[in-house]
This record gives C-alpha cells, sequence and structure tokens, in this order.
C-alpha cells in the first residue's frame, strides 16, 4: 500500500472516482496521522487474501483509536464524517 497520497490528490480522487476503495480510506488516514501504517497495512493484506469487495467502512467495525484523539474510536460515524470533511475542503 502505496501511503503518499498528498492533500491535493483527495480532490482529484474525488473527481476521478466514483468509488472509494479501501486502499484510498487507509492512505487517507495514515497520512492525516490517526490511523498506524502497519494496522493499515495488515487489514489491507488480510482483504486481499480473502478477494474481498467489503466497503471500506468495514474500517469502523475495528473501532481502532484515533491517534490524534485517542478517546475517540474510528467507527463508522466518524469514518463518515472524516471522509465528508476531508472531500468537501479539497473539492472548494
Amino acid at each position: 500500500m502505496d501511503a503518499n497520497m498528498k492533500p491535493n490528490q483527495a480532490a482529484s480522487l474525488a473527481k476521478s472516482k466514483t468509488k472509494l476503495g479501501l486502499v484510498d480510506v487507509l492512505r487517507m488516514l495514515v497520512n492525516d496521522g490517526r490511523l498506524d501504517k502497519v494496522q493499515a497495512e495488515k487489514l489491507y493484506k488480510d482483504r486481499k487474501l480473502d478477494s474481498s469487495t467489503l466497503h471500506p467502512i468495514i474500517i469502523g467495525e475495528k473501532k481502532w483509536k484515533d491517534l490524534i484523539t485517542p478517546h475517540k474510536l474510528m467507527n463508522a460515524d466518524f469514518l463518515s464524517r472524516r471522509l465528508g470533511l476531508i472531500f468537501t475542503t479539497s473539492i472548494r
């Protein structure tokens, strides 16, 4: 998994893709300092092995702690809000 997405790349991703993938969400969370790269790579490899096409919101099922605000869990609500914020600010 390449974790080198720059902030302006989120804007181009939002404009060019119709479907947000697991690797895209993991990359954004790692680059934002909210998720440990080792955890992201493990989830990515696990999902790649089972050839799963699950929605990236499955990250919320892990209920990992946000590294920036450790008292918050990265659940489905957190991820929805975070992704909405990223894409809203990047396409303005």
